[in-house]
């Protein structure tokens, strides 16, 4: 059974480098349950699988911006866009 998850671009992009920045520090590590950081990251080597291969490696596929020249300033604007609409969500 699969599900779908809906997110605006801007939060994919913003998701995708966390978790690159995640995985560059190898803090995801799904081949050990509990190793280092991810003991408080995550209690079962599973989650990290899911985020790292499932959810990570899907982005990856999908999202063309990482690969853009122009990339920081597309990540910063979309970080920003992120921030608005949360803070807009909250003052409705």
């Amino acid at each position: 059974m699969w599900i779908d998850l809906k997110l605006t671009k801007e939060e994919a992009l913003v998701l995708f480098e966390m978790l690159a920045r995640w995985e560059d520090r190898n803090l995801i590590n799904y081949l050990d349950d509990a190793v280092g950081l991810d003991s408080v990251l995550f209690d079962h080597g599973a989650e990290a699988k899911v985020l790292s291969v499932a959810l990570h490696g899907q982005l990856e596929t999908i999202l063309a911006e990482p690969f853009s020249k122009d990339y920081e300033t597309i990540l910063n604007n979309s970080r920003h866009a992120v921030i608005e609409s949360t803070l807009g969500s909250r003052r409705d």
